[in-house]
């Protein structure tokens, strides 16, 4: 059972520092401490106020299409698929009426975004990166990014622009953005087929399975996988908001959004891959 890679808390407002592997080095911004590795653990090794272990679904039996048990809500994820994007993907839905926006997005081969906006327009929002992970070998990643969002009106659609001037032409890309409602403040976390959640070296598996101990009370995890041309299925607990994949065999991305109130986050792949993931606690 792998725990998470890092996890520590952001206000919202403010764009998320990284951290090596398993070790506190950033400053906590909310309460102005070191965060331990495991993301709300004390110097002392215990669990601090308002960081105790929720009570898991039972049977892990909530239907699918269901929103996960959380004051938090869902409101909606929209996917898309894109071959041979250019430089920039535009005109991408956004769902109405979140106030917290993530959006994922999944490559092959792995070219990180250099700006995710809102197209022009009274309620433009320019959206802060959380964290880019790559895939074990580098053949794909998954970055995350962020924005908050007060405007009543409608969202406009989003452009996504990539880095390719120093990086390889994007064959296949997959974007989900999802809105949820009621998040006050995140934690991140991320991993690969790594133990130390590295770009070299590694060796393709179809489990995921992510040990989440200390999660915040009534706190709802997101997670965004980058599985290439994979089809994943959620363990108990576990919730497809939704999953998608372009282009064929080794040219193929492909990304799959998650959701669960458990403590651990458990999923599987219909084949190895190097897969990659980023995590983002939303705490009421």
């Amino acid at each position: 059972m792998r725990g998470w890679g890092v996890l520590f808390p952001v206000m919202l407002t403010t764009a998320c520092g990284l951290a090596v592997s398993g070790t506190a080095t950033s400053t906590d911004t909310e309460g102005g401490g070191l965060v331990g590795d495991a993301g709300l653990v004390d110097d002392a090794g215990s669990v601090p106020d308002g960081g105790v272990e929720p009570p898991t679904i039972e049977d892990g039996s909530v239907p699918a299409d269901a929103n996960p048990v959380s004051p938090i809500t869902h409101v909606g994820t929209s996917i898309g698929t894109f071959q041979n994007p250019g430089q920039q993907i535009t005109s991408i839905p956004v769902p109405p009426d979140g106030t917290t926006y993530l959006v994922a997005i999944a490559t092959k081969p792995f070219v990180h975004a250099s700006t995710v906006l809102e197209n022009p327009g009274p309620s433009t929002i320019v959206f802060t990166l959380q964290h880019a992970q790559c895939g074990e070998r580098n053949q794909t990643g998954v970055e995350v990014w962020y924005a908050k969002r007060t405007n009543p009106n409608a969202p406009n659609p989003l452009t996504v622009q990539f880095q390719t001037a120093l990086s390889p032409p994007v064959e296949n890309a997959v974007v989900a953005i999802s809105a949820f409602k009621g998040a006050q403040s995140i934690a991140l976390g991320f991993a690969n087929t790594n133990p130390d959640a590295s770009c070299v070296d590694g060796d393709e598996n179809n489990e995921i399975a992510l040990l989440l101990p200390y999660r915040w009370p009534n706190s709802l995890v997101y997670a965004a996988v980058a599985m290439r041309q994979r089809v994943l299925s959620a363990g108990d607990g576990v919730f497809v908001f939704d999953q998608e994949r372009s282009g064929q065999e080794g040219a193929a991305a492909g990304l799959a959004i998650l959701g669960t109130t458990n403590d651990q986050l458990n999923a599987k792949l219909n084949a190895s891959t190097g897969w990659a993931l980023v995590a983002v606690e939303l705490r009421p």
